[in-house]
């Protein structure tokens, strides 16, 4: 009897509840930057829709409903996805604790394709005017923007060259790992 109980109470648990008591407690090892857009993800989008709910009742319906606020509200397709992350995470943590059981209903929900084209390069004028102002404050930093301007490189392609990686006689650079493999 106490079994059964202990079941119904699981059963009954809505996802604001288990949101306060179980999974955002978990999260305290997250970089600060993770949980305050996690957060914000939750409270703007997420809760309006799925707080009163209980976990175990929460199907595709409700999160197509998460995901019509969102595109209605113009978010990026990339936004979506990680508010549908943050649920799948509370479902993974819910059905290891025992609350609910099968895969998380956000794979049965398609999400809006993430277009990451480029839509606005910088004029000539815009990256000398970067550059320049970039060369006062930082050196560094203005190296770092020359070579993501000139040479197309990301961040990390830039953070993990070696002299190695440059052959001054050849006019090589080698990127040992790219993004774009």
């Amino acid at each position: 009897k106490a079994e059964e109980e202990a079941r119904k109470e699981r059963n009954a648990m809505t996802f604001a509840t288990f949101w306060t008591d179980r999974y955002w407690p978990a999260q305290s090892d997250k970089a600060k930057g993770s949980r305050t857009a996690e957060n914000a993800l939750y409270e703007l989008w997420i809760a309006p829709v799925l707080a009163d709910k209980p976990l175990s009742k929460v199907v595709p319906f409700d999160l197509e409903r998460v995901k019509r606020r969102m595109v209605k509200a113009k978010k990026a397709p990339s936004t979506i996805k990680y508010a549908f992350a943050v649920v799948s995470q509370v479902w993974n943590l819910a059905r290891r604790d025992g609350f609910v059981e099968g895969d998380s209903p956000t794979k049965k929900v398609k999400i809006p394709r993430t277009d990451n084209r480029r839509s606005r390069f910088l004029t000539p004028d815009e990256a000398r005017t970067l550059l320049a102002e970039l060369e006062s404050r930082s050196p560094q930093s203005h190296d770092m923007a020359t070579m993501a301007l000139f040479a197309g490189l990301r961040f990390g392609e830039i953070a993990g060259l070696t002299w190695r990686d440059v052959d001054m006689e050849r006019d090589i650079l080698t990127i040992r790992d790219p993004k774009a493999k």
